[in-house]
């Protein structure tokens, strides 16, 4: 009984590799320019531009597809000349059942070393949310009309990726490098999960990244784009002194480690944040790092609506040490002319914990300390490139100490 069977079992393996061994090389016998017109349409019909590209393979393991090479994905016109993403490479996995229809349906599309344009164009309109309305992936398949289940079953892949950002035909300085990015869609919710992870860095500027940058969540779009959305956002380990040039294009030599995570829910036009930032080492670039990292906790939340292009602050607080730093008020006209309306306060603060984080940016050996509990108001008003202050700041049990003495 024995050697029968294992006689058997060795035949079915003896088979299994033979099997393998064809599958692998049956491929290279066969010319998949056949397929080039029908792969053109499929890959339209999923990413809803016009394609072009250049060599293409057969493979049948690990499960049938095509090897795409040097790919163009262009533009809709009303968004510019330049083409929507170019692709060195784009692994195709098909569905088995494309296997014996006319119409070549994508399970899997894995994207190497893609370079994407995300465009604003003068009417407001992005070009990634004009690809999702028009795509039918917004909605879910049951009311997609047939379009939705083909493109919303389609799982997105891509490493070692690049984001540019252009408004109009104007190219921004922004920009996402080593993207990984994994995108899959649920056709019968209408969701859109993904996870992305890079790196932002300026390219007017020969600064560093100051590190990856994650995203994850899900997103249910809805016919309109406006359905619920939920995401994290967070960095670790991300450095100050490359963030601030990055955002403002200025670099005011801080230095600082900081994590963050940010909450994301609402929806795409009205987006509620809700997160904490710990920062660390906070200190002038140009002196040595300070013996006591001293951690400066912010806790904030708002909202961002991009319609009417408004931050709505509804709380951020700062602590450190025994002292606390509130803000609160909006941000009007982003990103045109931003108009702040803000207000700063200090509750009982410790002055020697202000003055300890002041001399972090100051330097010099102390020759004399402060002490007491301080009170403020700071207001800041007006546009960005105009800014007007007012408050007020008052102090109680004041100490100052001196060589000299004590008063």
């Amino acid at each position: 009984m024995g050697t029968p069977f294992r006689r058997q079992v060795r035949k079915a393996m003896l088979a299994l590799a033979a099997l393998s061994l064809v599958a692998w090389l049956l491929p290279s016998f066969f010319s998949a320019e056949r397929y080039r017109r029908r792969l053109e349409a499929g890959l339209e019909r999923a990413l809803l531009r016009a394609v072009t590209f250049g060599a293409v393979s057969f493979r049948l393991l690990p499960r049938p597809g095509f090897s795409i090479d040097n790919a163009v994905v262009r533009e809709d016109p009303a968004f510019g000349s330049e083409p929507f993403a170019r692709v060195e490479r784009i692994e195709c996995d098909l569905r088995w059942r494309s296997l014996w229809r006319s119409r070549l349906d994508f399970a899997r599309l894995r994207l190497e070393r893609p370079s994407l344009n995300v465009v604003r164009n003068a009417r407001g309109e992005w070009n990634i949310e004009s690809l999702l309305l028009k795509s039918g992936i917004a909605l879910p398949a049951r009311s997609a009309a047939g379009s939705a289940s083909a493109v919303g079953e389609l799982s997105l892949e891509a490493d070692d990726g690049r984001i540019d950002f252009k408004v109009g035909a104007d190219k921004k300085p922004f920009a996402v490098t080593d993207l990984r990015a994994r995108l899959s869609f649920d056709p019968a919710q209408g969701a859109i999960r993904y996870r992305l992870a890079g790196s932002p860095v300026r390219t007017d500027r020969s600064l560093p990244s100051p590190g990856i940058l994650e995203l994850a969540g899900e997103w249910i779009p809805g016919h309109d784009l406006g359905g619920p959305l939920d995401a994290v956002l967070r960095t670790r380990g991300a450095l100050l002194y490359n963030w601030v040039p990055l955002v403002s294009g200025r670099n005011p030599d801080v230095y600082g480690v900081f994590d963050a995570e940010v909450q994301l829910a609402g929806s795409l036009r009205i987006i509620k944040m809700e997160g904490q930032t710990r920062l660390t080492q906070l200190h002038r670039w140009q002196l040595l790092p300070p013996s006591d990292p001293m951690p400066i906790t912010i806790r904030f939340r708002g909202e961002f609506d991009r319609t009417r292009g408004r931050v709505l602050l509804d709380s951020v607080d700062a602590s450190f040490a025994d002292s606390r730093v509130h803000l609160t008020g909006a941000i009007e006209k982003i990103p045109a002319s931003p108009e702040l309306d803000l207000v700063l306060a200090l509750e009982r603060a410790r002055l020697e914990d202000l003055l300890a984080l002041g001399r972090r940016f100051w330097g010099g050996r102390p020759t004399w300390g402060l002490s007491g509990r301080a009170d403020g108001l700071l207001t800041v008003q007006g546009p960005w490139n105009q800014r007007r202050y007012g408050g007020f700041v008052g102090a109680r049990g004041l100490r100052l100490d001196t060589p000299a003495g004590a008063f």
